[in-house]
């Protein structure tokens, strides 16, 4: 199947593959705006959103607390249990912190960059500890992170049915896979890609579903 290409891959485009009270797990909530977005297309459904960056989680807490239905987390979803580095930016761009070291593509950007300790779970540490048994549908925005976190689900990962995913066609942090990693990856429970938006042939989003 030839994916779709879109100039941007909506909530209402995605809900034609999925239930209308779907599970949700969103990585890298920021300050809860696509929290919130996936709540208003999905008002019966149920969201576990995971932020590290105290600063934005306590935002995120705030802007979401009214709505019982959102559970959220401070902490950083990847490949290990307890504490690591994350790269917090600041600056004009707030929204690129990452587990991996930045690279020369934030050159003369109007970011900076400093290491902070986090805490991190695995994706099937926290289901198992939380008793939650499926998950339809995951959010990532993970600036790298988002194989590290895949690979390290790969219990739930039997329950779900769509993952929208940011990529990487360029090293913009050093030694993140490619979108071709995360594909194979994927292909190997059953996903295909269903939708592209790439942004100045850098990086992108995919909308993968199962078939």
């Amino acid at each position: 199947m030839k994916p779709v290409q879109l100039n941007y891959i909506t909530k209402e485009y995605i809900a034609q593959f999925l239930p209308t009270n779907p599970i949700i797990l969103e990585a890298g909530a920021h300050k809860g705006k696509d929290t919130l977005a996936l709540h208003a297309q999905w008002p019966a459904g149920t969201i576990y959103a995971f932020e590290p960056v105290p600063e934005l989680y306590e935002i995120l807490k705030t802007s979401t607390s009214h709505i019982p239905s959102i559970y959220s987390y401070h902490c950083a979803l990847g490949d290990s249990i307890g504490t690591t580095i994350l790269y917090k930016c600041s600056g004009k761009i707030d929204a690129a912190s990452s587990l991996f070291k930045p690279g020369d593509y934030f050159l003369n950007k109007p970011v900076q960059f400093d290491p902070i300790t986090v805490n991190i779970r695995t994706v099937d540490d926290w289901a198992a500890h939380e008793s939650v048994h499926t998950i339809n549908f995951m959010w990532l925005d993970l600036q790298g992170g988002e194989l590290a976190l895949l690979q390290n689900a790969q219990s739930i990962l039997n329950t779900v049915n769509v993952i929208h995913t940011e990529v990487n066609l360029v090293q913009r942090y050093h030694s993140i896979p490619n979108y071709e990693e995360i594909k194979t990856f994927l292909s190997s429970f059953g996903f295909q890609v269903q939708a592209e938006a790439f942004y100045k042939k850098t990086w992108g989003n995919v909308l993968f579903v199962k078939e």
